[in-house]
Parts: structure tokens; sequence; C-alpha cells
């Protein structure tokens, strides 16, 4: 029987054994590459989300055939490594889609309309005063939003944003400009977002190309003061880099849904404020559906693997 080794807890293990057939499904959470080495030496498959799984896992599970991670990203399996050494490994791509643009939509939105700020004026402070904050809401149809990345999340996102009527215009270098004609978008480089962007909003993987990308030389100089919008990796942006630019107004406001660090200590997340930056627990991927359809796709990809139907998995 092939051993099968889930080491999140993020998937909910009784959805994926309803799929275990030829196989046995082992449900052993692991937090570390120690834990895994040592609670997973027999392993054949592994179902991970955010586990490491670097090159001295992938050498101390020799039995390894295949990584099942149950995410979109998949930045904690060193993934050339396993490949390089025939081991599968596939990503979850299509299960949180609509909530991820949705959610997108949701921290423009608030940005661009100030909903948190006007709500705590009136709960916190008892004031009633539309002009609390200035003449400084905007018109969305009025805004070019840039979108860097124009992979499935970021077509959804362009999708709802044509809705309110905004120019929409797009850095990826990976796109055909036949790509972007055809979701009317303009293929632009970040010379022109850094210039013309209103909303820019993060759809990239945290590669070593991306990280830190939004950082200090981004910031300087930028045509506007845009709002920026993060719902991909955190380690894109530079942190500490997007707060001094907050400070001196370079941006206008931003909104993150990931930070740096997957798990923040509570004292680092009371000092990371200001009243511009509005910061939701990474939830843009979470609803009822979403979280179904990831431990179904999960036991699906697993079971295909096992029973010789490769074509049917997302493999990187």
């Amino acid at each position: 029987m092939i051993k099968v080794y889930q080491i999140t807890e993020d998937v909910d293990h009784k959805k994926v054994s309803e799929f275990a057939e030829g196989f046995e499904l082992i449900y052993k959470p692991c937090k570390t590459q120690d834990d895994i080495i040592k609670n997973c030496s027999d392993a054949v498959v592994l179902i991970s989300l955010y586990e490491p799984i670097d090159r001295r896992v992938i050498d101390a599970l020799t039995d390894l055939k295949y990584i099942c991670v149950a995410s979109i990203g998949y930045n904690a399996v060193d993934v050339e490594y396993a490949k390089s050494r025939g081991i599968l490994v596939s990503n979850n791509p299509s299960y949180c889609i609509e909530e991820v643009a949705d959610h997108t939509l949701a921290l423009m939105l608030n940005c661009v309309r100030k909903i948190n700020a006007y709500h705590k004026s009136v709960q916190e402070e008892g004031e009633w005063d539309y002009t609390k904050f200035g003449n400084t809401l905007r018109r969305m149809s009025n805004l070019t939003v840039s979108l860097i990345g124009f992979g499935s999340i970021a077509r959804k996102v362009n999708e709802r944003l044509r809705g309110f009527g905004c120019k929409v215009n797009v850095y990826d270098p990976y796109i055909s400009d036949e790509m972007a004609e055809a979701n009317a978008v303009e293929k632009v480089d970040l010379n022109v977002i850094r210039e013309k962007a209103d909303i820019i909003s993060i759809h990239v993987p945290l590669l070593d190309s991306t990280r830190k990308m939004i950082n200090e030389t981004f910031l300087t100089g930028l045509g506007k003061t845009p709002i920026i919008v993060n719902c991909s990796r955190g380690e894109i942006i530079d942190e500490q880099a997007l707060l001094r630019a907050l400070d001196k107004g370079q941006i206008r406001a931003a909104a993150l849904d990931v930070l740096e660090s997957e798990d923040p200590d509570s004292a680092y997340l009371k000092d990371l404020t200001h009243p511009n930056l509005l910061i939701t627990p990474h939830v843009a991927f979470y609803s009822r559906e979403a979280v179904e359809e990831c431990d179904t796709n999960v036991g699906k990809f697993v079971s295909a693997f096992v029973n010789g139907r490769q074509g049917e998995i997302p493999l990187l």
C-alpha cells in the first residue's frame, strides 16, 4: 500500500481519505524539516501547505515520488530540486480564484472610499462628518489600476474592474500581446506603472526575482500617490519601506492580506500600524466553498497519482 503522509493541518484529512483508493493516508502534522524527516521516512507522497520541504528533506525521504501542495503558492517547496530528483510537484491552482479576486476588490474599494476610516470615526469617535477626510475620495471610473502579474486571479480582478469602468494596465513579461488585447488591458513595463497607477495590485508568485520587488527604489519617485494592494505573497513587499512610503506620503494607502511572515507575532502586529494601512489575516482565499474545493482537489490529485492518471494533476 502506498504511504501518503499529510503533514499540513490546513486540509481536512477526513475529506482526503474519501479518495483513498490504493493508498494509506497517514495524518502526521509537521512544522519543521526535522519533524518531516523523523515522522515521514517511508513517505511516497507528501501533502503540504506551508511546511518546509527543502533539499535536506527531499534527500532524506528516499521513497518520495510526489509532493502535493494544497495551496496556489508553492514557495515552501524547493520545486526545481525535487524535479531534478524525479519527484513530481503540483499545486492547487484553481480553488480560490473567485475569493481572492473578490477580496482584492474589497480592499481597493475600502481604500478608495475610506470605509474603515469612516466607520472608526463614527463608532469610536462619535463623529458624523462626511468631510472628515477632506475631498479625497475618488470615482473608480477615473482611476488607472495596474496589475503586477496577470495570472488567473488577476484576470478575474480585471473582469470585476471592468464593471467599474477603470482603465487597467498590466505588467507581466510572460503574457502575449494577444492575451492582453483579448482581456482589454494595456501591457506596460514597471516604469509606466510607477508613473501612471492610481492603484497597484500585486498578483505574482514569490520567486527570487519578485522578492521585495516593491521596495525603496520602486516607491521613490512615483508619478502619483497610489494605493497598493497585496493579496499575493507578503515577501514581495519590503514592509519597512512601505511604512516609510506611507509616512512620507509617497503612497496614499496600502491594503495587505499577507505579510513577510506567515506567522507574525502579536507584538509585531501591534507595531505594524498606520492610519492609511489596512491589514487582513491572509483571509482572501477563505470561504466555505473554497475550503471544500481545496480539500476535494487534494484528494483527487493524490488519487490520480496513485492510480496512474498524471494527466489529471496540475504539475509544476
